[in-house]
């Protein structure tokens, strides 16, 4: 039987993980499905600190709490530190050696991982190692200042600072540097009876140098190529055949409105001037589990759309406005009176601010498969976020008590795109 994209005879993978985690969004066959839940930007040492800036420790403890018993969950961390923390902290510490940057940064790791084993919902645990670096010497120094959560300003003294150092390592050292971090992990793992996956060796080469199919501009992730190598690695491990198919890209649907055009219009406008000052911050509060098909049809088409590349999957993002705040059982008993009394909607009986409560979902989808379960991130200023775009998601719109929003769709947004591309 399917149930939301998803059959329940089959085992659901969660691969937790930094943004190469993306690699697995798709990976699935008869036996299995993936479902990939990437923190953008997030290092395994920096799981261990309570206090990051991102908050990530946090919300990923939280969503290991609530994955089922019977489902698998991977963590996949580690990338971000070998391909970009190192060269943060070479620049500062120019002695550094890979070897006891390792160290540092797989025993904070691990400091962690057991405690989200006692955490985890589920009964089974796998750690994957990082991938091969398949970013080529030409473009090294333009890749390290690539991250998302980098400003321009520090953009520019990183760049000045790696300039400084002189010689960087060459892929073969690069690589060399990947397979001590696996060799580490592995052994850590092992110490714990922790299965790991080996995602590193079957992307080198015949002489097990470098990867196979470097990139040749400046990305860091896997291409279709190297996806389907590492989406084997799972067949291997959990089953093959051919998984379902999916339902093709619906027809975008409008938005449900919640005021006016023009007091939207008005409150988008001052939501941009809230978040350019830094009044107001969006920050990762956990992932809703949906297909693309589904959210669309409730927020309409997204606010952007991007293909970074041909061979991978669609980003795309939604901003969504709640101008009032979500109805208690006892609020609904007064709607339901002040209805009777000639009182039609939400608006009638609850005020909301200005600006109302901004949500922001982004995530990555292939559009032939629109009916597909994917890990949606859910960005606000709190973890009330969560709350109001999961009562979006399972109101029914017919319901005049239904959740009420707006979306950014016009060039009201084009602050608000700026402000998302920083």
């Amino acid at each position: 039987p399917e149930a939301n994209g998803v059959t329940t005879q089959r085992l659901v993978v969660h691969v937790v993980g930094d943004s190469h985690a993306n690699a697995l969004l798709d990976a699935e066959s008869a036996s299995f499905a993936c479902i990939a839940y990437p923190y953008v930007a997030g290092s395994a040492m920096g799981l261990a600190n309570a206090r990051s800036h991102s908050g990530y420790r946090q919300v990923v403890l939280r969503q290991l709490q609530s994955v089922r018993r019977h489902d698998v969950v991977i963590l996949k961390f580690g990338q971000v530190d070998i391909e970009f923390v190192y060269y943060l902290k070479l620049v500062e510490q120019p002695a550094l050696t890979f070897a006891d940057f390792a160290r540092q940064s797989i025993n904070r790791y691990f400091a962690f991982v057991d405690e989200a084993r006692h955490s985890l919902g589920c009964a089974q645990l796998y750690l994957m190692t990082p991938f091969p670096t398949l970013v080529k010497d030409a473009n090294l120094l333009e890749v390290l200042t690539t991250l998302p959560l980098m400003t321009l300003r520090f953009k520019m003294d990183l760049a000045l600072k790696l300039a400084r150092l002189g010689t960087l390592p060459d892929e073969v050292e690069r690589t060399k540097h990947g397979q001590h971090y696996c060799s580490l992990l592995a052994a850590e793992a092992q110490a714990r009876s922790l299965p790991v996956i080996d995602a590193f060796a079957p992307l080198l080469d015949a002489d097990g140098a470098s990867a196979i199919h470097k990139n040749d501009d400046r990305s860091h992730h896997l291409r279709a190529v190297h996806r389907r190598i590492v989406a084997a690695q799972l067949e291997r491990l959990f089953g093959g055949g051919a998984p379902p198919v999916y339902t093709v890209k619906p027809a975008d649907e409008p938005a449900r409105m919640a005021v006016p055009a023009c007091a939207a219009a008005a409150a988008w406008r001052q939501a941009a001037a809230e978040l350019r000052a830094g009044r107001l911050t969006l920050r990762l509060q956990g992932h809703v589990v949906s297909s693309y098909e589904a959210l669309a049809r409730v927020f309409g088409s997204p606010e952007s759309s991007v293909y970074e590349y041909d061979d991978e999957p669609q980003a795309v993002t939604w901003m969504v406005r709640f101008p009032r705040p979500l109805l208690s059982n006892r609020a609904l008993h007064s709607l339901d009176q002040a209805r009777d009394s000639g009182m039609s909607s939400v608006s009638d009986v609850a005020g909301g601010g200005k600006v109302g409560y901004l949500a922001h979902l982004r995530g990555r989808h292939t559009p032939s498969f629109a009916g597909k379960l994917y890990a949606w991130a859910v960005e606000s200023p709190d973890g009330e976020g969560m709350r109001y775009v999961k009562a979006a998601l399972e109101d029914d719109p017919d319901d005049p008590r239904c959740v009420e929003f707006d979306t950014a769709r016009s060039a009201l947004g084009m602050s608000l795109r700026a402000y998302l591309r920083r």
